[in-house]
């Protein structure tokens, strides 16, 4: 017997109960649209939400990049990179590493894995006064170099009047760094900047210490005005044998001739105190050793302390060529002499003194021979370090005058 169809049996319930079944029907069929509706509107709501969301994570792939085109399109433009750096912090880091390698350190003649320092000066914080005074020099190739008035200078006389200082020297270790490839030039005593700049822009890498503020203004300000700032490092510090603070002890018509003495312990020292400055050891600043590089010692009679302060230096970096200015006096009273001209002896360097027309090869051993050629009673004198295989340039006779 086949069981009876829907229609029969709600045909043979009762009225009260034919009611129940049929609002139970309504009830069920309401929940279900109800619930339909909920469904469909919740998809409608989510829609655009989700194709946002795509959008937004294509952007976030595609935004580095835009940026970049952006600040290597508006390098000249402040403003407009600055509203591009806000926009978006994770490309602001990425693009800054990037500006600043490629800024700092040129594919041609860099220095070797990036090299920096926290005491690094910014010379774009620097701006020019109504009253700077520019010089083009005589160097080649030239440049536009900011100098202290001459009247107040020896230095910045000469090279207003020459267009250069210590000329034979400079075109003597341009040589240098020509003639050992991919070589950097090591500035202790940059005062405002002749040899260092002469070195940036002939395309050398360049790492300046120079302690007097006055003196890395002018170097700064020369450096902006040549944009020179892919190829410069300007370290404010004195370079010494241990950390410790200095006085400087300005001396008169020669801003270059600026000594600096230590402080004394029970000494009271004010915060903005400008005369007193930090020195560091060169070791510590971890320059590159397996480049050539080219040094020049120029400090005031302070050069033994600065050496010793760059032992390691000395044994491990690629030393091809070094000039000093050096004290007779010092060089027998102080024994450090000895162990340091011995390191540089054993790289191959060969000690000459430099006269004014020609030069004197040098004994490591008879430094009671090391001192001016011409006037013994001279305080200082100059002298190189070289290879066998550097031949010196011919000298323009230019040397006597500037001394």
């Amino acid at each position: 017997m086949d069981p009876p169809d829907d229609d029969e049996v709600e045909a043979a319930a009762p009225p009260q109960q034919r009611r129940r079944q049929t609002r139970g029907v309504r009830w069920v069929e309401w929940t279900l649209r109800v619930t339909v509706s909920f469904v469909i509107l919740s998809l409608l709501k989510l829609e655009p939400i989700a194709r946002n969301s795509v959008r937004d994570h294509n952007s976030s792939i595609d935004l580095p990049h835009q940026e970049e085109k952006l600040l290597k399109s508006s390098t000249d433009d402040n403003d407009s990179q600055n509203k591009i750096i806000k926009s978006s912090s994770s490309s602001v880091v990425r693009n800054n590493k990037l500006s600043q390698k490629s800024e700092s350190f040129p594919s041609q003649d860099s220095i070797e894995n990036g090299w920096t320092s926290p005491h690094q000066v910014d010379c774009k914080s620097f701006v020019d006064k109504q009253d700077e005074i520019y010089k083009e020099t005589a160097t080649e190739p030239s440049f536009m170099m900011n100098i202290h008035p001459p009247s107040k200078d020896g230095v910045s006389k000469v090279i207003w009047e020459d267009g250069c200082w210590e000329c034979d020297h400079i075109t003597a270790f341009k040589k240098a760094l020509s003639q050992y490839q991919n070589s950097y030039f090591l500035d202790i005593g940059g005062n405002i900047g002749m040899w260092s700049l002469s070195a940036a822009a002939a395309n050398y890498q360049t790492v300046t210490i120079e302690v007097l503020p006055d003196n890395y203004r002018r170097f700064c300000l020369s450096v902006n005005k040549n944009s020179f700032h892919n190829r410069t490092h300007l370290l404010n510090i004195a370079a010494t044998e241990q950390p410790a603070k200095f006085r400087l002890k300005m001396a008169n018509q020669n801003y270059g001739g600026t000594r600096v003495v230590p402080v004394d312990e029970y000494e009271t020292i004010l915060k903005d105190d400008e005369d007193i400055v930090q020195g560091v050891t060169i070791d510590s600043l971890n320059l590159p050793t397996k480049q050539p590089v080219v040094v020049k010692l120029d400090v005031e009679g302070h050069e033994s302390s600065a050496l010793s302060g760059a032992t390691q230096f000395l044994q491990h970096a690629n030393i091809v060529y070094a000039n000093m200015e050096l004290r007779p006096k010092n060089l027998q009273a102080d024994p450090r002499w000895k162990s340091i001209f011995q390191v540089l002896h054993s790289k191959g360097l060969k000690p000459n003194r430099i006269n004014y027309e020609d030069e004197t090869p040098l004994d490591i051993d008879r430094l009671s021979e090391w001192k001016h050629f011409k006037h013994p009673k001279v305080q200082y004198f100059d002298m190189v370090w070289r290879l066998n295989d550097f031949i010196p340039p011919i000298k323009s006779n230019k040397q006597e005058d500037q001394r």
